[in-house]
């Protein structure tokens, strides 16, 4: 049996109403799957009691694509559980992890900004497939200092991307590190609002990422912050940094539709094979995951 879950490591995120909510894709092959027409799973605990179960139909596009989307939320209360897959012939399980945080992570700005994205069950981030290390990720969209306002002018002559409050504003480290990655280079996308071709982010996926840092922070936690403005980045490998020192400035680089700043936690320093990692963020004197739509800040 092939079947696999994409990340490798499962985390549970919690909920407002004290539950947590879990999400994973599930790759199998076809001899997998052969006689089925919907793939069972479960969450179960260390001694095999079921909490929540499931069908997950397959279509003829799941079975195309060798993959299937699964989410569950695991009611209040739960210990040591597990996510239980069946296939044509067997059994496969895995281990659904708590994420012990250990150290603090401020956000990547100054001033407020606008979460556009982040990542609960149902939003883009959370079924991301090629990049599934950012499945825990947010897009921050700066405001302007004094009004909280998306534009920085007037818009009579166009809405470029130079023309949002956050275009050129700076990107902070988020806690103390060392970079293992610095990209810069690539261009800014003048046009707002629509996606550049994807084929040339096919080829290459972590240029997705755009121009950006990927900074290692110790305890096996690594940020990626994306989208910075071409020819901002301030850093090389091999720089050590201070939480708060800048790396750049917000663009509109990589696979972007306007300009926002990107920022996803992880256990490893490569984007394609790590897994994502639960991280909260510690501002307004609390420590959560703010969520798309609230403005948020210090």
């Amino acid at each position: 049996m092939t079947i696999t879950i994409v990340p490798c490591r499962l985390f549970a995120t919690p909920l407002p109403t004290g539950g947590h909510e879990v999400s994973c894709y599930v790759r199998f092959a076809p001899e997998d799957v052969n006689g089925l027409d919907a793939l069972a799973w479960s969450v179960a605990d260390d001694i095999g009691e079921m909490i929540v179960t499931g069908l997950s139909r397959l279509e003829a596009s799941q079975r195309g694509a060798g993959r299937v989307f699964i989410a569950a939320v695991i009611p209040p209360g739960w210990a040591t559980v597990r996510l239980m897959v069946a296939g044509s012939d067997a059994f496969v399980a895995w281990p659904i992890e708590h994420y012990m945080q250990a150290g603090a992570y401020g956000l990547p700005f100054a001033g407020m900004a606008l979460v556009v994205g982040g990542h609960r069950v149902g939003e883009v981030h959370r079924a991301a497939w090629d990049i599934s290390s950012q499945q825990f990720g947010w897009d921050f969209l700066p405001l302007g200092n004094e009004t909280w306002s998306l534009l920085a002018g007037s818009p009579e002559a166009g809405l470029p991307a130079s023309l949002f409050a956050a275009f050129g504003r700076q990107v902070i480290a988020p806690a103390a590190g060392r970079v293992v990655r610095a990209v810069d280079g690539q261009p800014d996308h003048e046009i707002v609002g629509m996606y550049p071709d994807r084929e040339p982010f096919l080829a290459d996926l972590a240029s997705a990422l755009g121009n950006g840092v990927i900074l290692d922070h110790g305890d096996g936690v690594y940020s990626a912050l994306g989208h910075l403005r071409c020819g901002t980045v301030r850093v090389q490998v091999g720089d050590t940094v201070a939480a708060g020192q800048v790396l750049g400035e917000v663009g509109n680089s990589g696979f972007s539709a306007g300009p926002h700043l990107h920022l996803h936690f992880m256990d490893g320093p490569d984007l394609l094979s790590a897994s994502p990692l639960p991280v909260q963020l510690d501002f307004e004197d609390d420590r959560r995951a703010p969520q798309a739509g609230e403005i948020i800040g210090e």
